[in-house]
């Protein structure tokens, strides 16, 4: 399967749905973290171009569709500096997707998109604890699912038993948080390329341990206590290191104000206005 062309056709299938053009979308799961199998979905986050409508309003489009491969997640493109400066794991994972949509035509210069490491780097050190913090939270709740399971990975859970790809994303999140400490701690060290190497999982022995946990090869048991210890180290890290991080951020102060250049000239007056 041509994953690119997948991200391409769910674009399409989504403007054709909503009615509104996707600017910028990347894939979003395991082919960024080489855990692919034949019949992994390809989910996609996406941010669209707000209409007249949404200005005048003061509205943000959000909604999440079904697409021939997976799901798709779409947002007005405005969000985006407010989930990057969250920090939120799943749209700060773009800045590192294998796999990325920009539409054209685009300003000459996207801060996150031309100067990828830096932005990253810039937006870690002024975030840094708010990243791990998120990670930590993402591994407990995924801890919490390991024995419950969920309406989408019913089949696995009644065939293992328990759910092996929360243990997997809990692990995973939790081998993020750890490679990160070091960047956390040294901020003359690049966030960015500890980041890239801990979510491609470049160690060959830890991508098979983590394939042998998704295809339900491990214990339950000893699942659950390697994740339970995992997130008491993460939790006196983050006792140890608590800072508050508040204020503005320069590079997505700048990222706004890009977004804005990039969107004013795209969006369609209605013409009884532009009569007016």
């Amino acid at each position: 399967m041509d994953i690119s062309i997948v991200l391409k056709g769910s674009i399409n299938e989504a403007e054709q749905k909503i009615g509104r053009k996707i600017l910028y979308a990347y894939v979003q799961g395991s082919q960024n973290y080489n855990l692919e199998t034949p019949d992994s979905d390809v989910d996609v986050k996406a941010f669209c171009l707000p209409t007249f409508d949404d200005l005048f309003n003061e509205r943000q489009f959000s909604s999440c569709l079904d697409h021939s491969f997976g799901q798709i997640t779409i947002h007005d493109i405005r969000k985006l500096p407010v989930l990057l400066v969250k920090m939120n794991p799943y749209y700060v994972e773009g800045l590192a997707s294998k796999l990325v949509y920009l539409d054209s035509p685009r300003p000459e210069s996207i801060c996150f998109i031309d100067h990828t490491e830096a932005f990253f780097n810039a937006i870690f050190q002024a975030k840094g604890f708010t990243f791990l913090q998120a990670l930590r939270n993402l591994a407990h709740s995924e801890l919490d699912k390991i024995r419950r399971g969920g309406p989408s990975r019913q089949a696995t859970f009644e065939q293992f038993g328990y759910d092996p790809k929360a243990a997997l994303h809990a692990l995973r999140y939790a081998s993020i948080f750890f490679a990160m400490q070091i960047p956390f701690l040294d901020p003359e060290s690049s966030a960015y390329e500890s980041y890239v190497d801990a979510i491609r999982l470049k160690s060959a022995s830890q991508r098979q341990r983590l394939m042998d946990v998704k295809l339900g090869k491990e214990n339950c048991d000893a699942l659950e206590q390697e994740i339970k210890e995992a997130i008491a180290l993460m939790d006196s890290f983050l006792a140890q290191h608590r800072r508050i991080e508040k204020g503005s951020v320069d590079c997505i102060e700048t990222l706004k104000k890009e977004i804005r250049d990039w969107v004013e000239p795209l969006i369609v007056c209605p013409q009884n206005i532009k009569d007016e």
